[in-house]
Order: structure tokens, then C-alpha cells, then sequence
């Protein structure tokens, strides 16, 4: 529901705020973003979006800036809006260059891989997802996944299945291990 999740990523945010407790509020802020990518809604996604940049950056809590930019990408992919995704990233760049933050230097490469996969350019995906792995990152099973997925579109199956084994090793829970991504 729309309205109820924005209301409570706000109380959420709130609450932490009363306890001091800069990591939830940057959690909050982001859940708020992630919250309005499904809701069809660009100026409340942006608005969300920069509430947490802004305060994320303000704190030197950078993996919120990047975890929360991920969704507006994956929000215009998700609408084939390949436009504005690639603008979305380029902005992502040049504050990614500019923290040098590991995560949000991953992640980057992650999402233009997904870039480039929902464009069929597998090749050019795969050269990104690798590259994601040359940095500190929580989504190294997605990240196997996806390099798997690439590897057998090229019908390069040896090391799609290396890939795909690498993700079931890394799968944290039994959930990812049937879905990871």
C-alpha cells in the first residue's frame, strides 16, 4: 500500500532519530526509496532518493547513497526507460568517483551490467559484472548469478556452471539458493 509504506519508513526514520541513531535513519531513508520504486511515481522516487543521498553523504554513511540510487536505476530499467537509467548512472559515477566508496564502486558496475543484460548486450554486461567482483560487496551471490547467466547466453556453459556454482556457495539462506537473485 502506497501510502502506509511511506508513512512508515517516516515513523521508522523518526524513531531512530529520537535514539540517535544515524545507521536506522539512513536505513529508513533508504527503505523509504526502495519503497517508492514500485509506486509509478518519479517525483516521489527522486524526492526520497534525495532525502537519503543527502542526509547519507551529510553522515559518511555512503552505502545508503548507493543502495538507494540502485532503486531509482532499477526503476526506470524496469520501465525499459534506458534514458534515464543511463543518466541515473552517469550521476552515480561521478559521486562514486568522487566518495571512492568499495561498495558503491561494486554496485556500480553491477547495475550497469543489468544495464546492458535487459539490452541483451551480454558480453558487455558480463565485462561489468566481473569487475563488480574486484570490490567489497554483500551481493556476491547475486553477482555469481548474473555472471552465469551471461556466461550461457554466450553459450559458454563450463563457465556458466562455475558461476552458478559459485552463487550456490555463496547463498546465504535455502530462499537464495532457489532464488538468488
Amino acid at each position: 500500500n502506497i501510502p502506509v509504506g511511506g508513512a512508515l519508513a517516516d515513523t521508522m526514520f523518526v524513531m531512530a532519530q529520537k535514539s540517535g541513531d544515524v545507521e536506522a535513519q539512513c536505513l529508513a531513508l533508504a527503505a523509504k526509496t526502495k519503497h517508492y520504486r514500485y509506486g509509478h511515481n518519479d517525483a516521489a522516487l527522486l524526492n526520497a532518493f534525495a532525502q537519503c543521498r543527502d542526509f547519507a553523504i551529510s553522515h559518511k554513511r555512503y552505502k545508503y547513497v548507493f543502495k538507494a540510487w540502485t532503486h531509482v536505476i532499477k526503476y526506470y530499467l524496469s520501465q525499459n526507460r534506458f534514458k534515464e537509467a543511463m543518466q541515473q548512472l552517469q550521476q552515480y559515477q561521478n559521486v562514486m568517483r568522487k566518495l571512492n566508496d568499495p561498495y558503491g564502486i561494486s554496485m556500480y558496475f553491477y547495475e550497469v551490467g543489468n544495464f546492458f543484460t535487459l539490452q541483451q548486450q551480454n558480453a558487455t554486461a558480463l565485462s561489468y559484472y566481473l569487475k563488480a567482483m574486484n570490490y567489497w560487496t554483500d551481493e556476491r551471490c547475486s553477482i555469481y548469478t548474473l555472471i552465469a547467466q551471461s556466461y550461457y547466453s554466450l553459450k559458454d556453459y563450463r563457465k556458466g556452471i562455475l558461476y552458478a556454482r559459485k552463487a550456490l556457495g555463496t547463498a546465504t539462506t535455502q530462499v537464495m539458493k532457489f532464488n538468488p537473485m
